[in-house]
């Protein structure tokens, strides 16, 4: 795979980092809420499967703000907590919502890859 151009990762890297702070006020509204809901206004404790969901969201928001400082850590954080979260709630029927969540990650993923891909002291600036 040939590297992408500086200005092809450059677009990329707004790109992701755009959609990350929209996806980061989405579902970070939907986690306080939930916050508020399960811990905040009970007398108890949640079931563990609630708290393990939260976790996971929880990891996949870390992801979303990660990757804007590390791009591969904060890809691999929003994909796998993303997917995870999403699959266990039972949203795959519904990907118009939790698909384009990832994209973010998937971009810096890719620009993870691109990075390795330069040989040895030719990487460049970030």
């Amino acid at each position: 795979m040939a590297p992408a151009s500086s200005r092809t990762r450059a677009v990329a890297r707004w790109i992701a980092r755009i959609l990350a702070a929209l996806f980061v006020l989405l579902w970070g509204g939907f986690f306080l809420h939930h916050l508020d809901e399960w811990y905040l206004r009970q007398d108890r404790f949640p079931p563990a499967h609630v708290t393990g969901l939260m976790l996971l969201h929880f990891g996949l928001l870390a992801g979303l703000v990660a990757g804007f400082r590390w791009e591969t850590a904060g890809g691999l954080l929003t994909v796998a907590c993303g997917a995870a979260f999403f699959g266990l709630i039972g949203a795959w029927k519904i990907w118009h919502l939790w698909m384009p969540t990832l994209i973010p990650g998937l971009i810096w993923l890719w620009l993870g890859l691109q990075k390795n891909s330069h040989p040895t002291g030719a990487s460049g600036p970030n």
